[in-house]
């Protein structure tokens, strides 16, 4: 299995300013690009496919099960968030170099992540993950679940 989790945005968490618009809120700066789509899944939906592979062991031995609940681009990524947690949230693009150089020791690697996705639309479309995982979770069901309100893990 290969996939980025929810769980992700903890670590990238959005910063609280004062958005565009005027308002207070939050502040998502990800360094996705102009097309680009972060492929997410809730960490809880990893531990069901990787069972389901242990289960199924004979089918998926060797072989690679690609999941996404969801591929978001930076502005669904903020809107999501918004809908869910009634917290006024936006998007700014950040540079693929800045966003390297702002994260010592994990920047370089995490942008070069994120240029793969600016080039790729990754998300699944080779199976049917929902018949596979029928309560497959999607960013806002994840937002609801976990109560996130956008804040850094400690």
């Amino acid at each position: 299995m290969s996939t980025r989790s929810f769980e992700n945005l903890y670590a990238l968490a959005p910063q609280p300013t004062r958005l565009p618009d005027g308002r207070e809120g939050l502040l998502f700066a990800l360094p996705l690009g102009k097309d680009g789509r972060w492929p997410l899944i809730a960490l809880d939906d990893i531990a069901f496919f990787a069972r389901h592979q242990l289960d199924h062991w004979n089918d998926w031995g060797g072989r690679t099960l690609r999941i996404a609940a969801e591929a978001l681009t930076d502005d669904q990524i903020a809107a999501a968030f918004e809908r869910t947690t009634g917290v006024p949230s936006a998007y700014q693009a950040v540079d693929l170099d800045d966003f390297s150089r702002s994260l010592p020791g994990i920047g370089h690697d995490l942008a070069a992540m994120f240029a793969f996705f600016q080039d790729r639309d990754l998300l699944s479309r080779d199976r049917d993950l929902p018949a596979l995982h029928p309560e497959l979770a999607t960013f806002s069901d994840w937002l609801t679940t976990t109560g996130w309100d956008g804040t850094a893990a400690g």
